[in-house]
């Protein structure tokens, strides 16, 4: 008999025993808890999970299998975990229910340093789950030393109205700041990282008094940002959520990480609609700089924003300001860009120098300009 070379392969393991959750929760999905309930084919189906759970020997072998075969999927299960904690990841109600409905198992439960709703914020896309757990008294806002509160975690991927609503009725609180990762920040500042509805941000917000919108969508967490910051970190910026955040009191005056100001942030990105949003909200300072020296001008320039940059200058900002090493707005533009800018009477320098350009190279470029508005010609 020729001898076998080479390691097992893990993820080679029978079909069923890798996808039976998959298909035990497109079932969930075709069937109603009341249908469930009262069918003996789902009666059987869990006592079969609870026979293979009650050998912990073999629940935690195949976590490992179900782990290997699935890496991506699974990082999980990377270590076994308990029952209930599994049941809520994988999103298989019924099998939940059982167990915190007839085996009485605690929903804040912990497995490893993670409850059962952090369990099941892991891949956060079973709100059926969610409603179980928090109606049963899970705990939202519980956070570990090494995980963020669910309430946190959920609306990383999943922040709909549906979401928000549940979180809020059940305690969790949008004015939590985690401790984890030593980041300090809200549910509010997760909602701004990916949330896309205006009311479900309205109902994050407002979900306090009136008197407590303004500091809970003004937060920093300890980097030093706020939910107005974040909103300028995507690509495109949401234009309504800027704008209901606007409405719900965002402050364009206050300085995030790096001392910038909203204004610095919509002109960097060059998104015209933003910085006519930014401007008609009472900015005091259209010359306020960042750590270095930068203005919103610089920043305009700097990334070749020409449309921003004539708008903020005609609003009255200085066009003569000068960062930390001595850099004017207009010497930071790009020479593609000079036959768009129109420069202003005010404009006091007549030769305008470009020393160092955005992506590094370094070059000379006079330009002789009369002291008459007049449009460069390329």
């Amino acid at each position: 008999m020729k001898e076998h070379k080479g390691s097992f392969d893990e993820t080679k393991i029978r079909y069923e025993i890798v996808h039976w959750p998959y298909h035990l929760r497109q079932a969930e999905e075709l069937w109603s808890p009341e249908e469930r309930a009262n069918n003996g084919i789902w009666s059987e189906v869990l006592i079969e999970i609870k026979s293979l759970t009650n050998n912990t020997i073999a629940f935690e072998n195949w976590q490992r299998k179900f782990h290997a075969a699935k890496t991506n999927e699974a990082e999980y299960m990377s270590t076994p975990q308990k029952p209930l904690h599994v049941a809520a990841y994988l999103g298989l109600v019924a099998w939940a229910e059982r167990l915190l409905l007839k085996e009485h198992q605690d929903p804040n439960g912990l497995s490893g340093d993670r409850s059962v709703l952090q369990a099941a914020s892991e891949k956060a896309d079973c709100r059926p789950m969610l409603q179980l757990l928090l109606e049963e008294g899970g705990n939202a806002n519980y956070e570990s030393s090494s995980h963020p509160p669910a309430f946190h975690s959920w609306l990383l991927s999943d922040s709909s109205l549906a979401t928000i609503q549940l979180m809020l009725q059940h305690g969790g609180n949008p004015s939590y700041a985690t401790r984890w990762n030593h980041m300090g920040s809200t549910p509010v500042h997760c909602f701004a990282v990916r949330g896309d509805d205006p009311e479900a941000f309205k109902l994050l917000v407002g979900h306090g008094s009136e008197e407590s919108r303004p500091g809970l969508v003004n937060a920093k967490n300890l980097a030093g940002v706020t939910s107005l910051n974040l909103l300028f970190t995507r690509k495109p910026p949401p234009k309504a959520l800027l704008k209901t955040s606007l409405e719900l009191g965002a402050d364009v005056n206050m300085d995030g990480i790096g001392s910038l100001r909203a204004l610095q942030f919509a002109c960097y990105i060059g998104d015209l609609d933003c910085v006519k949003m930014i401007l008609d909200h009472n900015v005091e300072d259209l010359d306020d700089t960042d750590v270095y020296g930068n203005t919103a001008l610089h920043e305009a320039c700097f990334s070749g924003h020409w449309r921003c940059l004539d708008l903020v200058a005609q609003s009255g900002a200085d066009v003569n300001i000068s960062n930390n090493l001595q850099s004017t707005p207009y010497t930071l533009l790009a020479p593609e860009d000079i036959p768009n800018v129109w420069l202003h009477s005010y404009y006091e320098v007549p030769t305008l120098t470009l020393l160092t350009l955005k992506d590094g190279r370094h070059c000379s470029w006079p330009v002789q300009v009369s002291h008459k508005r007049q449009q460069f010609q390329s």
